[in-house]
């Protein structure tokens, strides 16, 4: 299976938004939100969502 990106800039700039709230939110609530950020972190990275690519969801406008 080969990873295509599939999170477009706006989406991109949420996620990010999302990252900040949950490690904001592991330092002061509790640790298993590290775990969501981690996983935050890695969709922020390789900008390749695996639930927006089973829903053939492409927030890139059109590219593939």
């Amino acid at each position: 299976m080969k990873i295509h990106r599939n999170i477009g800039k706006i989406d991109l700039m949420i996620r990010i938004v999302v990252l900040g709230v949950a490690i904001w939110l592991g330092h002061f609530v509790s640790a298993w939100f590290f775990l969501f950020a981690l996983w935050e972190f890695f969709l922020v990275v390789v900008r390749w969502c695996p639930v927006y690519d089973l829903f053939k969801i492409n927030t890139l406008g059109g590219k593939k």
